[in-house]
């Protein structure tokens, strides 16, 4: 913390699901900088989708014991997006779709469209999203979103 303190950063994200579960209440106790893990944000999300109120969670028992504490407590963040809407949805891309050549990094998918990015099916693998993870024609896009929202991408 004491070294992204130094180069005066904006905000902080634990990008660690251990870090997020053992070390995010001491670290936000070191510094004013906001933190954000990944715990709380994926917990909402897997509570807003889900469609029987059940959810699967893969981790260690301190882990899944702070993502229900987060699932249950009111949060305290404004929602901007209505999570009613929100769907798991699939988007096979065409040649005219405008995410073809650019990297999940630079699609914006995030911002412009509300939605989170799961993964890619391409050539019968199933991609993890990285940052430059570059789209291509018959890309299988899995994204959490609005499915209207969506819709524009598949081109």
């Amino acid at each position: 913390v004491r070294f992204l303190q130094a180069r005066e950063v904006k905000v902080i994200v634990a990008a660690c699901n251990t870090a997020s579960a053992f070390a995010l209440d001491e670290i936000e106790k070191e510094t004013d900088i906001p933190i954000i893990g990944v715990i709380k944000p994926g917990a909402r999300v897997a509570a807003a989708v889900t469609e029987n109120g059940r959810i699967g969670v893969i981790g260690t028992d301190y882990q899944i014991q702070e993502l229900l504490s987060q699932v249950e407590k009111p949060s305290d963040i404004k929602e901007t997006v209505n999570t009613s809407d929100m769907k798991l949805t699939s988007l096979h891309l065409t040649e005219t779709s405008p995410l073809i050549g650019k990297a999940l990094a630079q699609s914006h998918i995030r911002d412009k469209f509300h939605s989170l990015m799961v993964g890619v099916n391409r050539d019968d693998k199933f991609l993890n999203p990285t940052a430059d993870l570059k789209f291509q024609t018959d890309d299988i896009v899995w994204l959490v979103g609005n499915p209207a929202e969506l819709a524009p991408l598949k081109g």
